[in-house]
């Protein structure tokens, strides 16, 4: 019955039932993400890269995502780090660490093959694998310019915002308002402008400046003790 009702709502627009699941998935990722970052805290990379690699996990699976992913994030700073001794121009060493990532990729997938691991990574389709492996260049401009510590804990904060995100996607839930109550994507448009008038503090910065609230909170109490021993 849902189905039915989806192909003729995509026989009415004139888009493909695969393009409505696609338009519906992107935004409610990012709105995650924007959550993630401005009420949470989580310092992920920029929101490209969780978008792809949300998608990526509801594609390949979650455990063969975040080997991927952690496949091209640890050889991207490995290789960084060879080749730093080296003068190249940017593109040309950019070049150098997608060339080594995918080589890296199909050896681990020999090695695999020969221990008869080879559905362990299976690469097919092989497009989610290639998104992944794009986001190459974007890991290697954090690392550049806030360094490799900062760029593992972004990395690890992404990977959390990305299983959240894929989790619900990946949702009986999800699919039902995908399938059966297309309209209720419209939401998204409220939650992005309280997200974007929120002046509070995010829930990782509660737990650093506890003391300092904590202080000014018995700093307002004792003042209103006084006042009202002075009334008195």
């Amino acid at each position: 019955m849902i189905l039915d009702n989806v192909n003729n709502l995509s026989n009415v627009l004139n888009v493909p039932v695969y393009a409505m699941v696609l338009l519906g998935i992107v935004p409610t990722i990012a709105t995650i993400v924007s959550f993630g970052r401005h009420v949470l805290g989580f310092k992920s990379f920029s929101i490209y890269v969780p978008i792809i690699t949300s998608i990526v996990f509801l594609d390949l699976g979650l455990v063969y995502g975040l080997v991927v992913a952690s496949i091209v994030l640890f050889t991207t700073l490995i290789t960084r780090r060879l080749l730093i001794k080296f003068r190249m121009h940017y593109f040309v060493r950019i070049s150098f660490i997608y060339t080594i990532v995918c080589f890296l990729l199909f050896g681990v997938l020999v090695t695999l093959s020969f221990f008869s691991y080879g559905e362990l990574l299976n690469f097919k389709p092989l497009f989610p694998v290639i998104l992944l492996v794009t986001l190459v260049e974007e890991y290697f401009n954090s690392v550049v310019k806030d360094g490799e510590n900062k760029v593992m804990l972004m990395f690890l904060e992404t990977l959390g915002i990305s299983t959240l995100s894929y989790f619900i996607i990946s949702s009986a839930f999800f699919t039902s308002v995908i399938l059966n109550n297309l309209w209720l994507l419209l939401l998204l448009f409220p939650i992005n402008i309280a997200l974007a008038g929120w002046e509070g503090l995010r829930f990782s910065e509660l737990s650093r400046f506890k003391s300092v609230i904590l202080n000014e909170m018995n700093a307002i109490e004792a003042e209103a003790d006084t006042k009202k021993e002075k009334k008195k």
